[in-house]
């Protein structure tokens, strides 16, 4: 008699990294998940991160949770906005011979302005520095941290090459992953498109991490902006199998009747009829940047789950926004998006570049908000 395999059991937590460039977070992942998230050709020829990378990690117990790894030269800020919109825990890795550099202080305050409570920190490359830079470099990151609201975020010293510390990772990763405690959420399924690829012989498939409730197969969906309506013929979840796709575990979503063309990045599917675009919002937000200052119109680029669509943001409540300060606001998009009550945003300027800040979505608004109108 043959036992078959039980399969693991998935739990709706995302973990993801975040940090500067070449400090190891690839290679960090890869000790964890044994996967190399560095698909692409280019990535490889130049070993650096440049798209998001997605992989499974197991814990204890037969579980299984994703781990986003998101690129950290300030290039592809917009592919690391976008993995950061679904994270649960935070991986932030910072180099023992770099210490805390500019996309590690950006990177932080992208993670927090999306609501991420739950953040750890990996100094590698402790194999190449000696015990008093270590230390050195340990306390500046705790006081690093301390200033940014984590001051009990664990510190672990480990190094992808001789592997001391990695032990200490994976203990910590998994308390922080046990913390991660979720309400029910009665809301209708969506899920904001990261990656499109064909399967021959199934046809089109879609990636992602839903964001809210659970699709099965066979019912159908919605290609949003647009009003396609699509089957859903399967479902996998992490390269398994699976009878649904829920919220906070990555998909792929094989859908009838669609081809390649007819999706991108920053598209959403949902449940037919439960959701509608928006080429405005109304919203809270938060200056959080050094010294960026908003006026009372002020253009940007507004990062949304895996979109990106340039903007005007108009002051409701202020004649200015200067670090620091908080705001409602009145956001006019060039691009429709779906957006709900909740949603968490960010904000990027356009000269000079730089995050200026982020909020909540209060609600969808597609008609002009006079500044005295009521909120």
């Amino acid at each position: 008699m043959s036992l078959k395999p039980v399969p693991p059991t998935i739990l709706p937590v995302i973990v993801g990294t975040a940090g500067h460039v070449d400090h190891g977070k690839t290679a960090l992942v890869k000790l964890l998940t044994g996967c190399d998230t560095d698909r692409l050709q280019e990535e490889k020829q130049r070993k650096l991160t440049i798209d998001l990378g997605f992989a499974p990690c197991r814990l204890p117990g037969n579980r299984l949770i994703g781990i986003v790894d998101v690129p950290g030269h300030e290039d592809f800020i917009r592919n690391m906005v976008a993995g950061a919109s679904s994270i649960d825990v935070l991986m932030l890795v910072v180099a023992a011979d770099d210490g805390v550099m500019p996309q590690t202080r950006e990177h932080l305050q992208i993670v927090k302005l999306m609501g991420t409570p739950r953040v750890m920190v990996v100094i590698t490359k402790i194999d190449i520095v000696d015990e008093e830079m270590r230390e050195l470099v340990k306390e500046d990151v705790e006081s690093f941290m301390a200033e940014n609201g984590f001051p009990d975020a664990p510190v672990i010293l480990e190094s992808n090459i001789t592997l001391d510390g990695i032990g200490d990772v994976r203990r910590a990763l998994q308390e922080l992953v046990e913390e991660v405690k979720r309400s029910p959420a009665p809301r209708a399924f969506r899920m904001h498109v990261e990656r499109i690829f064909s399967v021959k012989g199934y046809g089109t498939v879609v990636t992602g991490i839903p964001c809210a409730g659970a699709v099965a197969a066979g019912e159908t969906l919605e290609l949003l902006p647009g009003d396609s309506r699509h089957a859903v013929r399967a479902i996998q979840s992490y390269k398994l199998d699976a009878e649904k796709a829920p919220a906070h575990a990555c998909a792929a979503i094989n859908l009838r009747d669609l081809t390649p063309e007819d999706v991108h990045r920053g598209m959403t599917v949902a449940h037919a009829g439960a959701y509608s675009t928006t080429k405005g919002l109304i919203a809270w937000i938060k200056n959080s940047s050094r010294a960026l200052k908003m006026k009372r119109n002020t253009p940007v680029k507004f990062h949304f789950g895996t979109a990106v669509s340039p903007a005007t943001v108009r002051l409701l409540t202020a004649d200015r926004l200067v670090p620091g300060e908080e705001a409602f606001v009145h956001v006019r998009l060039a691009d429709p998006l779906v957006v709900a009550a909740g949603d968490r945003y960010i904000l990027r300027s356009l000269t000079p570049v730089g995050t200026i800040g982020g909020g909540v979505v209060l609600t969808a608004c597609d008609y002009k908000v006079k500044r005295t109108s009521p909120l």
